[in-house]
C-alpha cells in the first residue's frame, strides 16, 4: 500500500514536469511565431503575418498573451475587411486578458469609429484608451491626441501636440517632433482641412517618420484629392499604406444602415478580390482553355459561391457557443434551437432520440453551417447539420425558402479582363508580330460602380428606359453583327442613374430591354397618360438605346423595336409621334435621349447592312416644352466605347451625372458630352461622330439651366 502512494505521488511529479515542459515549449514557439509575425506585419506582408498569428486559434486561451491576440488583430484586419468581426473578438480577448491594456481599446475605437461612425461605445473606448495610457507628457502621443480629438473636440488633441511641439522643438528630436506632426496632420484630415493637414504631413514626412500602418484610416477624408496623391509619390509612399483597395464602395452601403452598411462593404471587397484573381488568365494557360474557364455563366456561378462564403464568414464570427440554447415540443417531436442572436430554427428530432439529444446537448457537434441576408441585413442560419456523437445520428435544419441575398445588390466592380483571341478580326488589332487579336472584357466599367446617391426626390419626374440589344432574338434571318452591343447594359446603369443619382421613385420608373414593338408603343401610351393627369407638373424623361432607322422614301426616322426588321420601318415607333405622345399634355419638361443613328447604320452593322448609302433622316419641328439629345447627327453612326462596355455617348453621359452627383446644367452636359464624344469617337472608332441637342422654340431662352433632376 505504501509502495503504491509512493509510485502514485513520483507518477504525479513526472507528469507535472512533461507539461511544465511542454507549456514552455508551447510558450517559445508562440513568442517565436510572435516575433516572425511582427516583422512580416512590418513589411506589410500581411497574409504571412495572418499565418504566423493563427496558432491561435488552435490553441487555449488561456495560453495567448494579450499582445498576441491584438497583434493577430492587426494583421487580420489589414489583410481583410472580412476579418472585422474575428479583429472585435480578438481584441476583445486582449481586453478579457488585460483590462488595461490601452492600445487593444484604441485600435478596437479606430476600427469601430471607421465603419460605425462616432457611437457611444466607440466614445467609451477612447475614453479607456486614454485613461489606461503610459504616464508621462511624451508617452503614447498618437494615442493620447486622437483620443482627445474624438472625446472632446480636435483643438483639444491639437493644444496637446502643440504644447509637446513647443517644449521639444529646441532639442530637435525629430523623432518625437514627427509622430507629433503626424498626429496633427490625422486631426485636421478629421476635420476635412486639406491644408493644415497636408502640410504637418509632409512635415512628418520630412522628419523621417514612416508612413503609419493605419494611413487608409488617418486620411480616409482625402484619399481622392489630388495634393494628398502628389504628397504620397513625391514621398515615395507605397500605394499599399493608403490606397483604399479594400474599402471600395463604404460611401455607398452606408446609406444601409450601420449594419448593412458594414456587411455589405465587407462582402463586396471580399467577394472582388477574390473574381479579381480567379478572371486572370494563367502564364501557361490556353486561351482555349481558360474560355471554358471564364466566362459569363462561369463568373455568375463564382460570384455566387464567393458572396456565399463570404456572408458564412460573417454568420460564423457572431455565433456564440456559448448561448445556445432548446426548447422540445413533444406533439411535433422537434426542438426549438436558439443561437444567442439569430433567430430560432426548428429541428425535427423523433420523441426517442430526444432525451439523449437533451442531455448531451453541451456536447452536440454542428456542422456545415450556411447563413443568409435578408433584406434588412440582417443574417441568418439556412442550414445546419446537428450531430449526437452518442448515438451517432445526425438532424439536418434546411430553409432555402428564405429569402437569400441578392449578388448583384452588392454593385460589384471588377477589374476589367482582357483576353487575346487569335484569328477573329471583328473589332481587332494588330499585336507585334502581325497577328489578329480581339479583346475581350470582362467586369464593370467605372461609371457602374459607385453610383452617387442623392437625397433628393423628384415625386413628379417619370421614365421610359429601353435598350434594344438582340435583334436577332425574334429576326432568325439576322446575324449577330447587328445586334447592338451593350444597348441593355446602357439601358440598366441609366436606370440606376436615374432612380440614385437624379431622384427618381423606383415606381416612376419603367425600364425595357430587347422590348417589342407592342411593349414601346404601350408605355409610351402610359407615359403621355401620366402628363395627363399631373396637370402640368410632370417631367417627361425618355431614354432609348438600340437602333433607329430611317424610312427611305419619307426620310422619316423611326427607332426599331427588336421584333421589326429595316424592310418593315414603318412597323417602328416613328420619332415625330414619339415627340407628339411626350407633348400631347403639358409638361413642366420633357427629355428625350437617343443613343441610336438614324442613318441606317448601328454600333456595330445596320438592320440592312447590305446598304451601301447612309440615308440622312428629316429633321421635324417640335414643340412644347420639349428638348431631345441625340447620340449623332445626319448620316453618321452611334458607336460603341468596347472598352467601357457602353455606347460612347451614353458612357460619357454617364460620366457627366457621376462626376457631378447629377447637379449638372442641360448646356453644361450638352458640352461635356459632345467634346468628350467628338474626340474619342475618332480616337478610339476612327469615325465622327457629333451628338446634336434639338429644342423647342417655346425652349430657346431657358433651356441651358434645365438639370435632368
Amino acid at each position: 500500500m505504501k509502495h503504491n502512494k509512493i509510485l502514485s505521488k513520483v507518477v504525479y511529479f513526472l507528469i507535472c514536469i512533461f507539461f511544465f515542459n511542454v507549456s514552455i515549449s508551447i510558450s517559445q514557439n508562440t513568442n517565436e511565431l510572435l516575433r516572425l509575425g511582427k516583422i512580416d506585419y512590418e513589411n506589410q506582408d500581411y497574409a504571412r503575418a495572418v499565418n504566423q498569428f493563427n496558432f491561435i486559434d488552435n490553441i487555449s486561451p488561456y495560453a495567448i498573451t494579450t499582445e498576441q491576440y491584438y497583434w493577430y488583430a492587426k494583421a487580420l484586419f489589414h489583410e481583410s475587411r472580412l476579418n472585422y468581426f474575428k479583429c472585435i473578438k480578438l481584441l476583445n480577448g486582449a481586453i478579457r486578458k488585460d483590462p488595461e491594456y490601452s492600445k487593444a481599446y484604441f485600435l478596437r475605437g479606430r476600427i469601430k469609429q471607421f465603419l460605425e461612425g462616432t457611437t457611444p461605445v466607440v466614445i467609451e473606448d477612447y475614453k479607456k484608451a486614454y485613461k489606461f495610457s503610459k504616464d508621462g507628457f511624451k508617452n503614447d502621443i498618437f494615442l493620447k491626441s486622437i483620443s482627445l480629438s474624438f472625446l472632446k473636440n480636435s483643438e483639444a488633441g491639437i493644444y496637446f501636440l502643440q504644447d509637446i511641439i513647443d517644449f521639444e522643438e529646441s532639442k530637435q528630436n525629430h523623432k518625437l517632433l514627427g509622430e507629433c506632426y503626424y498626429a496633427l496632420a490625422v486631426i485636421y484630415a478629421q476635420e476635412e482641412n486639406l491644408l493644415q493637414s497636408l502640410f504637418w504631413l509632409n512635415s512628418a514626412l520630412v522628419n523621417n517618420v514612416k508612413p503609419r500602418e493605419f494611413m487608409f484610416i488617418d486620411f480616409y477624408n482625402l484619399r481622392e484629392s489630388e495634393g494628398f496623391l502628389i504628397l504620397m509619390k513625391n514621398s515615395n509612399v507605397p500605394p499599399s499604406c493608403y490606397d483604399i483597395e479594400n474599402i471600395d464602395g463604404l460611401n455607398d452601403a452606408i446609406s444601409l444602415g450601420e449594419v448593412g452598411f458594414k456587411k455589405v462593404a465587407i462582402i463586396r471587397r471580399s467577394v472582388e478580390r477574390k473574381i479579381n484573381i480567379w478572371q486572370k488568365k494563367g502564364k501557361f494557360e490556353k486561351t482555349v482553355t481558360y474560355q471554358k474557364r471564364v466566362n459569363d455563366e462561369t463568373r455568375k456561378q463564382k460570384i455566387r459561391y464567393y458572396t456565399q462564403k463570404a456572408v458564412d464568414s460573417i454568420g460564423y464570427s457572431m455565433i456564440r457557443w456559448d448561448n445556445i440554447s432548446n426548447e422540445y415540443d413533444a406533439d411535433n417531436e422537434s426542438f426549438k434551437i436558439t443561437i444567442n442572436e439569430f433567430m430560432p430554427f426548428y429541428l425535427v428530432v423523433p420523441l426517442s432520440d430526444a432525451p439523449s439529444f437533451d442531455t448531451n446537448f453541451d456536447s452536440l457537434e454542428y456542422e456545415q453551417i450556411k447563413f443568409v441576408l435578408l433584406d434588412d441585413y440582417s443574417t441568418e442560419i439556412s442550414h445546419i447539420e446537428i450531430t449526437n456523437l452518442n448515438i451517432g445520428k445526425t438532424y439536418v435544419y434546411n430553409n432555402f425558402d428564405t429569402v437569400l441575398f441578392n449578388p448583384t445588390e452588392f454593385a460589384f466592380n471588377f477589374d476589367d479582363l482582357e483576353v487575346p483571341i487569335e484569328g477573329l478580326s471583328k473589332s481587332s488589332t494588330m499585336d507585334n508580330k502581325g497577328n489578329t487579336t480581339r479583346v475581350i472584357n470582362v467586369g464593370k466599367s467605372d461609371v457602374d460602380a459607385n453610383i452617387p446617391v442623392t437625397s433628393i426626390s423628384n415625386k413628379n419626374t417619370y421614365a421610359l428606359i429601353i435598350g434594344n440589344e438582340d435583334y436577332t432574338k425574334y429576326q432568325n434571318d439576322l446575324n449577330s453583327e447587328v445586334n447592338v452591343d451593350y444597348a441593355k447594359r446602357d439601358a440598366e446603369v441609366f436606370a440606376e442613374y436615374a432612380e440614385k443619382t437624379l431622384g427618381i421613385p423606383k415606381g416612376n420608373i419603367t425600364i425595357l430591354t430587347d422590348a417589342i414593338g407592342s411593349q414601346m408603343n404601350r408605355e409610351i401610351e402610359k407615359l403621355s397618360k401620366l402628363a395627363k393627369y399631373s396637370n402640368g407638373n410632370a417631367t417627361l424623361l425618355f431614354y432609348f438605346a438600340g437602333h433607329g432607322f430611317p424610312d427611305e422614301k419619307t426620310k422619316e426616322a423611326y427607332i426599331m423595336p427588336v421584333d421589326i426588321s429595316g424592310t418593315n420601318v414603318k412597323s417602328g415607333v416613328k420619332l415625330s409621334a414619339l415627340y407628339s405622345k411626350l407633348t400631347e399634355f403639358p409638361t413642366k419638361k420633357s427629355i428625350v435621349i437617343l443613343d441610336a443613328c438614324f442613318s441606317g447604320g448601328g454600333r456595330n452593322e445596320g438592320l440592312l447592312a447590305a446598304r451601301s448609302v447612309a440615308i440622312k433622316p428629316k429633321e421635324n419641328p417640335i414643340s412644347g416644352n420639349l428638348l431631345i439629345f441625340s447620340s449623332s447627327s445626319g448620316q453618321q453612326s452611334s458607336l460603341p466605347y468596347d472598352n467601357k462596355k457602353h455606347g460612347m455617348f451614353t458612357y460619357f453621359l454617364l460620366k457627366k451625372l457621376k462626376e457631378s452627383k447629377g447637379d449638372v446644367s442641360m448646356e453644361e452636359l450638352k458640352d461635356y458630352v459632345t467634346r468628350e464624344v467628338q474626340i474619342n469617337a475618332v480616337k478610339i472608332n476612327n469615325k465622327e461622330q457629333n451628338p446634336k441637342l434639338q429644342v423647342s422654340p417655346n425652349l430657346e431662352n431657358v433651356w441651358m439651366d434645365w438639370k435632368l433632376r
